[in-house]
């Protein structure tokens, strides 16, 4: 179950970048809520426009910290990078998506764990 109310919220964090033109700026475990069956974002009013000069850094955040809350749940995670490229990339239509997660999910699957090298560009990417 987790593995779904985490791609239904890669999904809502998509939108509110690519048709609200917003970023939450503290998206976390504290800011979502499970009702019935879906997840909720709460706290919205705090998001910030894309034309913030920090919005890049607070979607940053939030991905880290998604990311982090789900994998400890033992969800496998889209990296944080590549969860980044998926939300702002603006070539990506919203038909597609669906099908972008599922080739992104299989490559997640077959991927072996994190060299070094990885964890380092990883780490360079958040700051």
């Amino acid at each position: 179950k987790c593995r779904e109310v985490y791609r239904e919220l890669v999904i809502h964090m998509r939108t509110m970048y690519q048709k609200c033109k917003l970023v939450h700026g503290d998206l976390s475990e504290y800011n979502m809520l499970y009702h019935e069956g879906k997840v909720w974002i709460i706290d919205v009013s705090q998001s910030v426009d894309l034309d913030h000069p920090h919005a890049f850094d607070f979607l940053r955040e939030d991905c880290l910290h998604v990311n982090t809350f789900f994998e400890k749940n033992g969800t496998k995670i889209i990296p944080e990078r590549e969860l980044f490229d998926f939300i702002t990339d603006p070539t990506l239509k919203d038909e597609d998506v669906e099908d972008y997660l599922n080739e992104l999910r299989k490559k997640i699957d077959a991927a072996a764990p994190m060299t070094d090298q990885e964890k380092v560009d990883q780490a360079v990417f958040h700051k």
